[in-house]
């Protein structure tokens, strides 16, 4: 979604790492890793990393933008898979409060906590820890919302003039749309992401054309020396 992204350049090598262990790589492990060196060139020598360039850091700065500061403020985290460990992750390097994770599975969610010095439970206890929270961040796969309107509005009773923002990273979406309508939320989903992303990705595609222009001369050079020509992971 967002150019310049880092995380399928993670990807690459994930997958070069498992073939390598199941011994299937082969003749390719030159590619891979030529692959993966072009992409830390790209980075290096164009601006197309510059600014957030992940969906977890551009989540960050939407809750920064709407909280006015992130330190110390109580996290709740909805789903225990990839991205929610991003999400956390990232808030967690940011200065956010404790971590608190829920998921279906409370074991999956423990162990995600565990690495944050966090907290994990069950959806069981959503209503209460949504009471507790200063942000709540939600992607789990669930096909339909686990936070609808009636529980948010019973989690933000005397709360005072303490807002409670949500960014619902789910598709389908795990908020129930019409919990933007509550006083003292402010809920923020995919696209307002998208909006944030449009901002920056003008000058990212200008330097997208600076790194076609590595990778092409990379290929050539693969090509040239008679190693298979791949897609890079830039």
């Amino acid at each position: 979604m967002v150019i310049g992204e880092s995380e399928i350049q993670h990807q690459v090598r994930a997958a070069a790492a498992m073939a390598a262990e199941e011994r299937t790589l082969g003749a390719l492990a030159d590619a891979f890793r030529d692959a993966v060196a072009t992409g830390r060139r790209v980075r290096r020598e164009t601006g197309i990393g510059r600014g957030p360039v992940s969906t977890a850091s551009v989540c960050v700065e939407l809750a920064r933008h709407a909280l006015g500061d992130l330190t110390g403020r109580r996290t709740l985290v909805l789903g225990a898979g990839a991205m929610a460990s991003s999400a956390a992750r990232a808030f967690a390097r940011n200065g956010a409060g404790q971590i608190v994770v829920a998921n279906r599975t409370v074991a999956h969610a423990r162990r995600l906590a565990a690495d944050l010095a966090g907290r994990g439970t069950g959806l069981s206890a959503l209503r209460a820890e949504v009471a507790r929270a200063d942000l709540v961040v939600a992607c789990t796969g669930a096909p339909a919302p686990v936070l609808r309107r009636a529980e948010v509005a019973h989690a933000t009773r005397g709360r005072a003039d303490r807002p409670l923002v949500i960014v619902d990273l789910a598709l389908p979406r795990d908020v129930e749309a019409s919990v933007a309508s509550l006083d003292g939320v402010v809920l923020l989903d995919m696209d307002d992401l998208r909006l944030t992303t449009e901002a920056n990705r003008a000058s990212r595609a200008v330097e997208a054309l600076r790194g076609e222009a590595i990778v092409a001369r990379e290929v050539a050079r693969c090509i040239a020396r008679g190693a298979p020509p791949v897609a890079t992971a830039a």
